[in-house]
């Protein structure tokens, strides 16, 4: 069950770490949907 919780917790922060780099590449404010988390990144 610690496996399984240590890898979703990876896929969480690498997701976290992809978004922060759209952001930064994109500027404007986004909206990301993920499964059924909704993410608001404001750029600027």
């Amino acid at each position: 069950m610690d496996r399984h919780r240590d890898r979703a917790e990876r896929r969480y922060v690498q997701a976290v770490k992809a978004l922060a780099q759209v952001r930064k590449l994109l500027g404007p404010s986004i909206q990301v949907n993920i499964g059924r988390n909704q993410v608001n990144v404001a750029g600027g």
